[in-house]
C-alpha cells in the first residue's frame, strides 16, 4: 500500500488543521513550502530524521530547509516542482517525472550521524480547492536497508554464482517443460551458445533415437523419496560430431508431488567413453499526494466506519474513494479478516497506543505483504474520536528476503553436489624467512571422496601439513596463481593413493584462490590399454602378407599398408586419404563393386564377401585379383585384403 495526503487544501475553517494533521501522521519524513519557497509544515518524521523541530523552521525561507540535510542552502527536489532547473537535476543520482509529480534517489552524508543514508524522495504541486498551485510537497524516505539488502542479495548471488561459473561441469536448471532457467558459462561454451539463446528457452541436445528412453525413463523415475538419478548417454553435437556426457538430475519438489524444475551436473565423459569402447570396439507506481509514501491511508471511527481513505487504498479494492468512505470494515472484509481489522481498532481505543503488525493481506486486486499501523485520533481535548491507519506494502521487502534465503540454498546444494573436487584456500604470510602458505577454508564432498581425506581433517589447515600430496612445487605453483591472477592446469598423481588427479587453480578473490580437480585414474589406464590394442592390430595390419586397405563409407582410402605400393605402383602418401579405391577398379567391374559396397553397409549377410575384380595399375595394366572383404565391427568402415592373380580369370 502507499501513504497520500491530500492533493488540495479542503474548504473550509479547519481545511489547513486538517491538512497539516494529515501530513503529521505520514510515517515518512514530509515538509511543505508555500509559493514563496517558505516552510509552512515539518513533520515528526522529519523532525527524528534531521534534528530540527518544527518550530524551528517554520516560516523560513530562502531554501533553508537543505541546511539540516547537506549544512548548506541548495535546491531540493521540491524547488523543481515550483521552478524547472535541469543543473538542480543533477544534484540527484536520478529524477523521473510522472504527470507533475516528480521521484528521486540521492546519498545525503550528513545522516544518521555522518554515516550517511540512501533515501527515496518525491515531490508534488500543492494546490487549493481551485486548482491552482499554492506551494510544493516533499517527502523522504529512507531506504538504507533496503539498498543493504540488495547489495547483500548481489554479493551472495556474485560468490555462489562464481562458484558455478568457474567450475568445468556442465550445471543447468530447467523446469518440467524443458524451459532452461539457468546455465553455467562451461554449459555455454560446451554447446557453443550465448546465455541468452539459451535461458527462458526450451533448449534441448539432440540425443540419438535409441538413448532417449535412458534419458526419459531416468527423469520419470525422480519421486519426493528418490530425488535424485545419474544417466549416461550421448548426445549429437551442433558440427554432427557424437559425445558421451554423464549427467546428475536432481528434481525439485517443494511439497509437491510432481517436480517443479530440474537441476542439473553434468560433465563429459567422451575421452573415456571412447577409450573404453576401443578397448571393447520492482516497485509499484506512486500516486499523486497521499501516495507520498508507500501505502494507504484510512480513517476508522469508533464504531468502525470508515471516514476517510486515500486513492491508494480505494485502488486495492479497485474503487473509487467515495464507495469506500460511510461503509463498515465488514462490508469491505471477508468475516474473519474484518473481525481482525476491527479487533485492531479496538485495541488502539482502549490502549490509546500505537498498534503495529506485518501480515500477508488479501485484496481484490491480489495478495500482498503489508506493514500496518494504526494510531487513535484525538480531539482537542485529549479524547479519541477515532484510529487512523496507515498501511505501507512489503512485499519486495519479503521477497528480497525470501529470495537471498533461496539463492543462498540453491547455490550451496549445487556447491555440495558437484562431482568435480573444490576447495577454497586463503594465502598466509609466511612468517621468519619463511614462505607464504595457504590454509584449506573449505572443501566440497567430493574433495573428500577423491582425496580419501575427511573434510573435518581438511578444513582450517595449511597446505603444507600435506606433505607430499603437496609438493614445494605444488605449492609454488598456488603462489603464482595468487600473484598474478593467471590460472594454471594441473595433473598430479596422489602418492598416497596413487590415483591421477586433473584440474586447475584459479584466484577468485585478492588472497584467495581456488582448485578444483576430477579423478582421472580410469581414463588414463584405459587410454594405455587403448594404445597397446592398437600397436598390436597395426602390427598385423602391415604384416599380412597380401595388400590391405580400410576404406570408409564414402569410399576413400584411409589406411593402407606397404603391399599395395609394390601392387600399385604409387605411394602411400599419394592414397591414403587421396584417392577412392575406384579408382584402382576397371570400369567394367566399377558399378558392381560399388553396388556391393552399398549393399555391404545396409545388410552384411547379403554382400559377398570374396570376388574378383581387375586391379588398374600406375602404369595402366590391368591384373586380375582377389578381394575378401568385410565390415569393421561398430563402423561404417571395412577392411580389405587384395591378392593379385597369375593364373586365375576374375570372378
Amino acid at each position: 500500500m502507499t501513504e497520500e495526503v491530500p492533493a488540495a487544501l479542503p474548504p473550509g475553517p479547519s481545511s489547513c488543521s486538517d491538512f497539516e494533521e494529515i501530513v503529521e501522521f505520514l510515517p515518512d519524513p514530509t515538509f511543505v513550502i508555500d509559493q514563496e519557497g517558505r516552510v509552512i509544515a515539518w513533520n515528526r518524521g522529519l523532525e527524528k530524521m534531521t534534528g530540527v523541530r518544527e518550530e524551528e523552521i517554520r516560516g523560513r525561507g530562502d531554501r533553508e530547509y537543505a541546511i539540516p540535510f547537506y549544512g548548506y542552502r541548495r535546491p531540493l527536489l521540491v524547488d523543481l516542482i515550483l521552478r524547472q532547473d535541469p543543473e538542480t537535476e543533477l544534484l540527484y543520482d536520478w529524477v523521473r517525472r510522472e504527470g507533475d509529480t516528480l521521484f528521486a534517489e540521492v546519498f545525503i552524508p550528513s545522516l544518521h550521524l555522518g554515516q550517511g543514508a540512501h533515501v527515496w524522495v518525491k515531490a508534488s504541486p500543492l494546490r487549493d480547492a481551485g486548482g491552482r498551485v499554492v506551494g510544493a510537497i516533499e517527502t523522504i524516505r529512507d531506504i538504507t536497508q533496503r539498498k543493504m539488502a540488495e547489495d547483500a542479495l548481489r554479493a551472495s548471488e556474485a560468490r555462489y554464482r562464481c562458484v558455478v561459473e568457474d567450475q568445468t561441469e556442465l550445471i543447468c536448471r530447467f523446469s518440467p517443460d524443458g524451459t532452461h532457467l539457468f546455465v553455467n558459462d562451461a554449459y555455454c561454451r560446451y554447446f557453443g551458445m550465448r546465455k541468452a539463446e539459451i535461458i527462458g528457452r526450451r533448449f534441448r541436445p539432440v540425443i540419438p533415437e535409441e538413448d532417449r528412453p535412458v534419458v526419459e525413463q531416468a527423469l520419470a523415475s525422480l519421486t519426493v523419496e528418490n530425488p535424485v538419478v545419474t544417466t549416461e548417454h550421448r548426445i549429437i553435437m551442433p558440427d554432427g560430431s557424437i559425445r558421451w556426457q554423464q549427467w546428475s538430475d536432481r528434481a525439485v519438489f517443494k511439497g509437491c508431488q510432481a517436480p517443479l524444475e530440474y537441476q542439473s551436473v553434468g560433465r563429459d565423459i567422451t575421452e573415456q567413453k571412447r577409450a573404453e569402447e576401443a578397448l571393447r570396439t520492482s516497485e509499484e507506481k506512486y500516486r499523486v499526494l497521499a501516495d507520498m509514501s508507500p501505502g494507504m491511508i484510512y480513517v476508522v471511527d469508533l464504531d468502525g466506519y470508515v471516514r476517510f481513505v486515500n486513492r491508494a487504498g480505494a485502488d486495492r479494492f479497485g474503487r473509487e474513494p467515495a464507495d469506500l468512505v460511510g461503509k463498515h470494515l465488514s462490508e469491505i472484509f471477508p468475516p474473519a479478516i474484518a473481525e481482525s481489522h476491527l479487533g485492531a481498532v479496538r485495541c488502539v481505543i482502549s490502549s490509546g497506543t500505537l498498534f503495529h503488525e506485518e501480515v500477508l493481506e488479501k485484496f481484490p486486486t491480489g495478495e500482498c505483504w503489508i506493514d500496518a499501523r494504526l494510531s487513535p485520533i484525538r480531539d482537542h481535548k485529549d479524547t479519541i474520536t477515532g484510529v487512523m491507519g496507515i498501511s505501507f506494502d512489503i512485499t519486495m521487502r519479503k521477497m528480497a528476503d525470501q529470495v537471498l534465503r533461496d539463492s543462498e540454498e540453491r547455490y550451496r546444494a549445487l556447491f555440495t553436489r558437484m562431482i568435480t573436487a573444490f576447495a577454497q584456500l586463503d594465502w598466509v604470510e609466511g612468517g621468519g624467512g619463511k614462505d607464504p602458505d595457504f590454509r584449506f577454508v573449505e572443501v566440497n564432498p567430493a574433495f573428500e571422496i577423491i582425496t580419501g581425506t575427511a573434510v573435518e581433517d581438511i578444513t582450517g589447515r595449511l597446505l603444507s601439513e600435506f606433505g607430499p600430496a603437496f609438493t614445494p612445487e605444488t605449492r609454488k605453483a598456488f603462489r603464482e596463481v595468487a600473484e598474478t591472477g593467471i590460472p594454471r592446469t594441473f595433473e598430479h598423481r596422489l602418492p598416497t593413493t596413487g590415483q591421477v588427479i586433473s584440474g586447475v587453480i584459479y584466484a577468485t578473490e585478492k588472497g584467495r584462490i581456488a582448485m578444483n580437480f576430477q579423478d582421472i585414474t580410469d581414463r588414463k589406464r584405459s587410454e594405455e590399454q587403448l594404445r597397446m590394442s592398437e600397436a598390436m592390430y597395426r602390427a598385423v595390419f602391415e604384416h599380412t602378407g597380401t595388400m590391405s586397405i580400410i576404406v570408409s563409407e564414402d569410399m576413400t582410402i584411409v589406411a593402407a599398408n606397404s603391399e599395395l605400393e609394390g601392387l600399385t605402383g604409387y605411394s602411400r602418401a599419394d592414397i591414403v586419404g587421396r584417392k577412392r579405391w575406384t579408382d584402382f577398379v576397371h570400369p567394367e567391374d566399377q558399378e558392381r563393386m560399388i553396388r556391393y559396397h552399398v549393399m555391404r553397409r545396409k545388410d552384411p549377410d547379403r554382400a559377398p564377401q570374396k570376388y574378383g575384380f581387375r586391379l588398374i595399375t600406375r602404369d595402366g595394366r590391368a591384373i586380375p585379383c582377389r578381394i575378401t572383404v568385410g565390415m569393421i565391427p561398430g563402423t561404417t568402415q571395412s577392411i580389405v585384403s587384395i591378392t593379385g592373380l597369375t593364373h586365375q580369370k576374375e570372378g
